[in-house]
């Protein structure tokens, strides 16, 4: 991608609704192209953002910008195998919560149990997929929907080898899947993935997955704390709780208020760039519903004071720094106006 390529300038999808990935491989990536000699800073500037306004402060960034910087990095360095090497770096701890949780599993299935049960942790939308198949083989797919076929391969082999560099973390160097598959067609002047996966490659093919035979899945890992998982877990469980379905941008606006409350950084700025919108894009977005962002704050922090109240765990005080209340005066005062149901919209 060079300067002035039409496919290059912000795309309208970044400011919808849509698939969401783990923002810290966009951060390796950008580290990576970086000792590439690349200037990030460049694709950055040419999608009208910055790394920070990308939303790399944040545990998620679109999928479709992820993909975009993969390919910017191939092409602008020539090395087309950037997504693939990129992959091949990551350990379970570069995960995060979700990455701890596999590493403390006891067995690689019950690792491979969970990565399925929360993916949406690491890769909202359901574009990956793992099953174990009735002839024995266990399988993990990949599909991000609606990125453009130019920015499609380097996402799929970054992904794919991040799932495989996982699973030998979990399982040892010994394991190998026994067929790779992928959408794309081979292209010349990069890794073939043959060699990268040591076996069998299916270019153009319906989807893009490894294919393992005789993993190990009952095989131990060494390390695992039982105790850390079960608080692992509950983390996990807690992270997902709310995350609202892909499309549904109003719920992704509540959920990213819910998630910053108490944060001390409540305001609409913060709270656009967590939903990948411009400031002025959600203002619009809220006004068309009838809605103005202060009604939605006042809104979600009376139904969470409603959840913390039926607990009985918490005193006035930490309900009101929970909620992100400056004070607890503020916070009665709030409270008042709730009890004449006078509160914000929720749309």
């Amino acid at each position: 991608m060079t300067k002035g390529d039409p496919e290059l300038s912000r795309p309208a999808a970044l400011d919808e609704g849509q698939d969401l990935t783990w923002a810290a491989t966009l951060d390796r990536a950008v580290a990576f192209a970086v000792e590439l000699g690349l200037r990030p800073e460049a694709f950055f500037a040419d999608m009208g953002l910055t790394p920070d306004s990308a939303g790399r402060s944040t545990p998620r960034v679109a999928i479709d910008l992820l993909a975009r910087f993969l390919t910017w990095a191939a092409e602008t360095s020539g090395d087309f195998s950037f997504g693939l090497k990129l992959g091949a770096r990551v350990h379970p701890r570069d995960l995060g919560a979700y990455g701890y949780m596999l590493l403390n599993a006891p067995t690689l299935g019950e690792a491979m149990a969970l990565a399925n049960r929360f993916a949406d942790l690491q890769q909202q939308g359901g574009a990956i997929a793992a099953r174990l198949s009735s002839d024995g083989h266990f399988e993990v797919r990949y599909d991000a929907k609606g990125l453009k076929e130019r920015f499609r391969r380097q996402d799929a082999e970054c992904t794919l080898a991040i799932v495989h560099a996982v699973i030998q973390s979990l399982g040892g160097r010994h394991v190998y899947p026994v067929e790779v598959r992928v959408q794309h067609s081979p292209r010349d002047q990069s890794v073939k993935l043959e060699d990268h996966f040591s076996c069998a490659a299916l270019y153009c093919d319906w989807d893009n997955a490894l294919r393992y035979k005789m993993l190990p899945l009952d095989l131990p890992i060494k390390g695992a704390d039982p105790q850390l998982l079960s608080i692992l877990i509950q983390h996990v469980e807690h992270e997902l709780e709310g995350l609202p379905p892909p499309g549904d941008e109003l719920g992704r606006i509540r959920w990213a208020i819910r998630r910053s409350l108490g944060m001390g950084r409540m305001n609409i700025e913060f709270i656009a760039r967590q939903c990948r919108l411009g400031e002025r894009t959600l203002q619009r977005r809220l006004a068309a519903r009838g809605i103005t962002f202060s009604d939605l704050v006042d809104g979600v922090r009376q139904d969470v004071c409603a959840e913390l109240e039926i607990l009985e765990t918490y005193s006035r005080q930490e309900v009101a720094e929970l909620l992100g209340f400056s004070d607890a005066s503020a916070f009665a005062k709030a409270r008042r106006r709730w009890s004449r149901g006078v509160t914000g919209r929720r749309g």
